[in-house]
């Protein structure tokens, strides 16, 4: 057998290993991310138009419930974007031409509003707001409920429960399993996006630069794990491409989108990479 299918092989095999973890381990994890028991299973506005519930997340801000409304009401590509990676809306078509809103001036979210997803504000990729209520919840057609509860004169949760995909139960399911991942990334950084706007609304052209350098060093991680399982298909190696392929998962899915974590598991593979020994590297599987 030759050494590129040996490498194949260990590669399906580390695949399946990874959506084994993903399915048992972290798929409810990051659908009710950071969302407490009673939140997960309270009823929200919107629940009713619900083909079934894909995920409930939130996050606690550091701010009173007018603030945050204030802020959450300027979602769209016509407003203040969408808080999250903004370089991955663009290079996906979702360009927003967001807008610097005054301190003083106040947005609304009524019933018939469109949400664009795009600055041409195509109604194909906008979301119909359905149900709202100022300053406790609005709900948008397609994508699901955001919920605010005060908990304090200076603390606030924001919650989101999104819907799932209207259709065939079953195909829904399967095209949720596919897709979750991708939404859960974007809507997690969106949540954090929100929440640091409000907190520290002077860091946020340092974070858009942090984020690309979290993006880009994972993107190359997966690039150098391949490397190293074409280059080395040992046992050993076998061993360490698993590890690495773990943490990259998790620095995808589950730790917080940190530049250092992403940055740090490039080098190590890197480093790994160039210093195995080589009485290793030739120790193939025969």
């Amino acid at each position: 057998m030759s050494n590129f299918i040996k490498s194949t092989l260990l590669l399906f095999v580390i695949f399946l290993i990874q959506f084994i973890i993903y399915s048992s381990l972290i798929q409810d994890e990051i659908s009710t991310w950071n969302a407490s028991k009673n939140e997960i299973s309270a009823k929200m506005q919107g629940d009713n138009i619900a083909p079934f519930i894909v995920s409930t997340r939130a996050i606690t801000i550091d701010a009173n419930v007018k603030e945050v409304w204030n802020t959450l009401v300027t979602l769209g590509a016509d407003r203040g974007g969408f808080f999250a990676y903004t370089f991955l809306e663009r290079l996906l078509g979702f360009e927003a031409h967001t807008i610097n809103v005054p301190k003083d001036y106040i947005y609304d979210m009524r019933v018939g509003r469109l949400v664009p997803t795009t600055a041409a504000k195509d109604e194909k990729y906008s979301f119909l707001v359905v149900a709202s209520k100022k300053y406790e919840y609005f709900v948008l057609e397609g994508w699901g409920s955001f919920a605010l509860k005060q908990i304090s004169n200076t603390q606030t949760r924001l919650i989101i429960r999104t819907h799932g995909l209207k259709g065939l139960y079953t195909w829904a399911k399967v095209s949720d399993l596919v897709f979750e991942p991708f939404h859960y990334i974007m809507e997690k950084r969106m949540l954090l996006g929100i929440k640091n706007k409000i907190e520290n609304p002077l860091d946020l052209d340092s974070n858009i630069k942090y984020d690309v350098l979290w993006f880009s060093s994972l993107v190359l991680s997966a690039l150098l794990i391949l490397v190293f399982i074409y280059k080395n298909n040992s046992f050993v190696c076998f061993i360490f491409a698993s590890i690495y392929s773990f943490l990259w998962l998790y620095c995808l899915l589950i730790f917080n989108p940190l530049s250092l974590y992403a940055f740090g598991l490039l080098v190590l593979v890197f480093i790994s990479i160039i210093l195995l020994p080589k009485k290793v590297i030739k120790n193939r599987w025969d």
